[in-house]
């Protein structure tokens, strides 16, 4: 238990504070003890003094250093175990059991703000479940830890062996290899294999020579296109058609004049309406336009354009291209077959047909031009007829060679056996990988990863059978902590309960225990929610107030205490635990209080509520209250708190400030002077309710009231002690603030302790 806090240094507001010990209090908290402070006195900072004594954790401590202090926070408890300190951001000393509620518990265990997340549940369970549950979840996440550790370490050894594994071989695999003396020598064999097959694998995969194109010149039907002509037409009709053009028109001047003679209609010219009928040269275009005439141009087309592609340069390129092509193939067959293979003179080639087919071509312009005219084979047209044919001749004379060759390469082929080259190939890499699992380092990494993989099946049994075991004890937490917490919402007047979720109360959502728990609000089950629940969705988010919100983190944290068997061991710490609650549950908590007081080993409260204190005075006997009191700018003082005294009415508040100062305990001379008609101003409307309650009389008018009483009224009783009141009346106007002539007024010590005491005794009468 905490028997005394010595003095706190540098924490917070608590930048000097120390026990202020009385001849009623010797320093000593008791088994339940009440501090209260205001807000932002240091009852918060006690708290987490308290707090990071119990779990060791410094950083509540140093976090909340004294802002601007030159020293280091420093710590002194007495504790029944002994003397506690912090001192150079150590604890020397601890709290061995303790449980502490304040708003760090709620958002570390039940909820931030508007929203339960996946933390909170987990937190929650830890904090809930008992201590053996406790420690086998621990062990658990112990054991995932250990694992996550072990994995980490053998991805690490993994990245070491990987890049000395040949063609990715399977990496399990890799670390089976058994090994094998003669590896070396069946490596250098398999070589030998392999190089046998690899030549015969090229010889199968190598393709045959390709025949080049070889263009279809037809030396007759060059004959016919040039000799052809067309009798209905006359030499002289065509000359003049054609001189007419030359002289008046462009080249587009023979399809005009072609679609202007379609629109003579009634022998009238299209484009000056006369009569056409005696012009000799409408009468010529009539011949040459003809349709017999367009028919012998087209087919005149026809017959030039099948000799033009024959002669054109991408059939050269043909025969070209495929000669340079096979001439790569044949480097290398020329190595494995006997054949001979000459390559023709492309360039030669090249320029022959270019300089023939662009001679025979020009005629074709000619002929296309004048197409009655007949163009006869002469000698010079001949001689360029018969290159080509000579090229043609050649061309086929290399193909026949291609054939030739391309025979002798498919009896080649046939002759060689192939194998099964890939699984040769497959069979040297794993011979390489089983030489390289054995050697240096990789030995060692291998085998060192091998341990840590029976290291993490280990773990991994270890953690089935825990898992096991806290299964069962989760099964049995289940069984009763709904009943119990819902059992602690009532007592704290909650208008909600706590709904079981469909599945288990207790699950490992995120690979952590979770309590997974619902609402239950007016008989409606209410999920939780995430934290991005749609605000239109009811959720812990929209569907309890701030007070219901600290209801249940107070009732989760009642429910831990009420099914601990060590709580008679255990000091319990409450930080305000009514924030927000309304007058009911704030009695509530007090009877709950109550309770702890009667089981805990030790509960310390800590307040800013004055009514809160007094509920806790009226209702817990045996309560030492103390208070975090401001000495000076720097000094705060633990000690006693007179809570009945402070929480008293008004009118007790100043009978006891004027009796403070005639025992002599006070001399605050002004106050008391001004205190005197106050006192009597609340004595008689306690007295005569009917008369003054409620009404704004000040005292004079009290007096006159009496003054003017009759035998029979109530206020007459009063008429004896006239006198004293009409005395303390004028003496206690010239210091009563609404008197303009108390202005300078200072009051004699003697003369205001007889009339403090005649007001006391006319208050007693």
């Amino acid at each position: 238990m905490i028997e005394k806090i010595v003095a706190i240094k540098n924490v917070g507001k608590l930048l000097d504070c120390s026990l202020r010990t009385s001849g009623t209090w010797d320093g000593k908290l008791a088994r339940t003890t009440l501090i209260y402070a205001d807000n932002g006195a240091g009852k918060t900072t006690l708290a987490k003094v308290l707090a990071s004594l119990a779990s060791q954790d410094v950083a509540l401590i140093m976090g909340r250093k004294t802002l601007g202090a030159a020293d280091s926070p420093k710590v002194e408890l007495k504790t029944s175990g002994g003397y506690c300190k912090f001192e150079n951001g150590a604890w020397q000393g601890r709290l061995d059991k303790a449980e502490i509620f304040d708003a760090d518990f709620i958002m570390r265990n039940v909820h931030a703000g508007d929203h339960v997340a996946t933390e909170h549940r987990q937190n929650l369970c830890k904090f809930s479940l008992g201590e053996t549950a406790v420690a086998l979840s621990k062990k658990v996440d112990e054991t995932d830890d250990s694992m996550r550790e072990v994995d980490s370490q053998m991805r690490d050894k993994k990245q070491h062996i990987l890049p000395r594994v040949v063609e990715n071989m399977d990496f399990e695999l890799f670390l089976r290899l058994p090994p094998d003396d003669q590896v070396l020598q069946k490596i250098e064999e398999k070589k030998v294999t392999i190089s046998r097959l690899e030549k015969a694998d090229s010889i199968l995969e190598k393709g045959l020579l390709a025949e080049a194109c070889k263009p279809e010149f037809d030396r007759a039907a060059l004959s016919e296109v040039l000799s052809s002509s067309l009798a209905d037409v006359s030499r002289d009709a065509a000359n003049r058609v054609k001189r007419h053009i030359a002289e008046n028109l462009d080249e587009k001047g023979e399809k005009w004049l072609d679609y202007g003679l379609g629109k003579i209609h009634e022998n009238r010219c299209p484009f000056c309406g006369q009569d056409v009928r005696s012009c000799e040269l409408t009468q010529a275009y009539g011949q040459y336009f003809s349709d017999a005439y367009r028919d012998f141009k087209l087919r005149l087309q026809s017959a030039s354009d099948k000799v033009e592609r024959c002669l054109s340069a991408d059939s050269l390129s043909a025969v070209t291209e495929a000669i340079a092509s096979n001439q790569g193939l044949w480097q290398y067959w020329k190595d494995h077959i006997q054949f001979e293979l000459a390559e023709p003179d492309r360039e030669g080639l090249t320029a022959r047909w270019r300089a023939a087919s662009a001679a025979i071509l020009e005629v074709l312009k000619h002929k296309l031009s004048d197409p009655l005219t007949i163009f006869p084979l002469g000698a010079e047209l001949e001689a360029q007829v018969k290159v080509i044919e000579e090229i043609l001749r050649d061309v086929e004379g290399y193909n026949a060679l291609v054939r030739g060759a391309n025979t002798h390469i498919t009896a080649r082929k046939g002759e060689v056996s192939r194998g099964n080259l890939d699984a040769e190939r497959m069979a040297l890499a794993s011979l390489r990988n089983q030489a390289r699992r054995h050697e240096e380092p990789v030995a060692t990494l291998c085998r060192e990863y091998l341990a840590l993989v029976q290291q993490k099946d280990d773990l991994a049994a270890e953690k089935k059978r825990t898992k096991a075991e806290l299964d069962k004890h989760l099964k049995a937490f289940a069984k009763t902590y709904v009943g119990e917490l819902n059992k602690s919402l009532k007592s704290l007047y909650a208008d909600f309960t706590l709904g079981q979720a469909a599945r288990e109360l207790v699950n490992f959502k995120g690979r952590k225990a979770n309590l997974d728990y619902g609402l239950v609000i007016r008989g409606v089950p209410v999920a939780l929610g995430t934290p991005d629940c749609p605000a239109d969705r009811p959720s812990f988010r929209n569907t309890l107030s701030e007070g219901d919100k600290g209801t249940l983190a107070f009732a989760f944290f009642l429910t831990k205490l009420n099914r601990s068997p060590n709580l008679s061991d255990t000091v319990v710490v409450l930080d305000d635990p009514i924030n927000s609650f309304d007058a009911n549950r704030k009695s509530a908590t007090v009877a709950e209080i109550r309770r702890l007081s009667e089981r805990a080993g030790q509960v310390l409260v800590l307040t800013h509520d004055m009514s809160f204190a007094s509920l806790v005075r009226a209702d817990i006997e045996d309560v030492l209250f103390l208070q975090l009191r401001y000495d000076g700018p720097a000094s705060v003082g633990i000690a006693e708190w007179d809570v009945d005294r402070v929480t008293a009415d008004k009118y007790y508040r100043t009978y006891l400030a004027v009796q403070d100062f005639v025992d002599d305990r006070a001399n605050n001379l002004d106050r008391v002077a001004s205190d005197l008609r106050t006192l009597l101003e609340a004595n008689l409307r306690m007295r005569f309710p009917v008369e003054f309650f409620g009404k704004k009389l000040w005292l004079g008018q009290m007096v006159e009231a009496i003054r003017n009483s009759s035998a029979g009224d109530r206020l007459h009783c009063m008429y004896d002690r006239l006198g004293d009141l009409e005395e303390l009346l004028s003496y206690s106007r010239k210091f009563h603030h609404d008197n303009g002539n108390a202005a300078g007024q200072v009051p004699v010590h003697a003369e205001l302790v007889e009339h403090a005491k005649r007001s006391l005794l006319l208050c007693g009468s």
